[in-house]
């Protein structure tokens, strides 16, 4: 590929812009990410160490907003097998979410996992005869937190949930999670290239328990195994996971208004010209696609980086 004008210009742009404008740092607010599991959020509820897990062993992790983006996101990717999942859904599934991991079962090799110990998915487990009671697991001795012994494949291991339901099934299904009192905590089933997994304590995903690992309770490997085994053969690297985020309202202006922190932010015309080479690089992907062909934009790329960290440096340095 040649240097096109459009190339031209961002380096252009970029000299001009490092010659004559002085930059500045600027103190700006912005809105937490909130009560949301999603992995951009990294307090306690949030999912950032999944996705963190995850993509260090291969997965390309991504995220549901709307009704429409797992078909699109599927399409996009092009996977050779999805892991769709429910993470504590604040709202009920319906048949629209049926008719999703249906549409997407026929089209891939699927893998759906429900991480939920509220009885809010039962419309879609039912059509593979699971359900969550919905009913909080005391022990014995009234401790709302259960030891259970978890075997995925070749792994096991014995932890401690936090809130969790029993899982009710009818058919044959491979039990994967109990607890020390026989309540069932986590189940799986093949539905011939597809898996359905459900685990009745989404605790199990979310920063708070998976920060908790240790050598003896790892919660980290555990997540690891389920997922590794979610795959079904396939390699993770061709492997889309898809955190469904479509079931959750976001915080009101007032919660945000308690939430907001606060942040820094370089000013400068080649700090965001750098941004906007990124942005190119990561729509074509040239980084992966044919490097010999693209390396004037790679060398471009790689020249107004070098200046922006420099502009950056002059602005920061005390």
């Amino acid at each position: 590929m040649r240097l096109t004008p459009y190339i031209i210009g961002l380096i252009v742009i970029g000299l001009i812009a490092a010659l004559l404008s002085p930059g500045t740092l600027v103190e700006i607010e912005y809105a937490l990410h909130y009560g949301i599991p999603s992995m951009y959020n990294i307090e306690w509820n949030g999912t950032s160490m999944l996705a963190s897990i995850l993509t260090s062993n291969g997965f390309k992790v991504v995220e549901a907003y709307t009704v429409v983006d797992p078909i699109i996101l599927a399409e996009v990717h092009n996977p050779e097998r999805i892991i769709y999942v429910y993470i504590a859904p604040q709202y009920p599934l319906t048949s629209r979410d049926v008719n999703i991991v249906e549409t997407l079962m026929n089209k891939y090799a699927l893998s759906l996992l429900v991480c939920d110990e509220a009885n809010t998915s039962n419309i879609l487990l039912s059509k593979y005869g699971l359900w969550v009671s919905g009913r909080i697991i005391y022990t014995s001795y009234g401790s709302p937190y259960p030891l259970a012994y978890f075997k995925i494949g070749n792994y096991s291991g014995l932890f401690v949930l936090n809130y969790a339901s029993s899982i009710g099934y009818a058919g044959h299904v491979r039990v994967i999670g109990e607890t020390l009192d026989g309540d069932i905590v986590g189940v799986m089933l093949r539905k011939g290239d597809d898996i359905v997994a459900v685990i009745s304590d989404s605790s199990l995903f979310i920063n708070l328990m998976l920060s908790k690992s240790t050598s003896y309770m790892n919660y980290s490997k555990l997540v690891e195994e389920l997922f590794k085994y979610l795959t079904g053969g396939s390699s993770p690297r061709k492997t889309l996971v898809i955190i469904d985020l479509t079931h959750y309202s976001g915080p009101s202006p007032r919660k945000i208004a308690e939430i907001t922190g606060k942040g820094y932010a370089i000013l400068h015309p080649l700090v965001i010209v750098q941004l906007l080479s990124t942005y190119t690089l990561y729509v074509e992907e040239v980084m992966v696609r044919e490097l010999v062909e693209n390396y004037p934009i790679i060398l471009t790329y790689i020249f107004i980086t070098l200046l922006s960290l420099l502009v950056i440096y002059n602005i920061l340095r005390p």
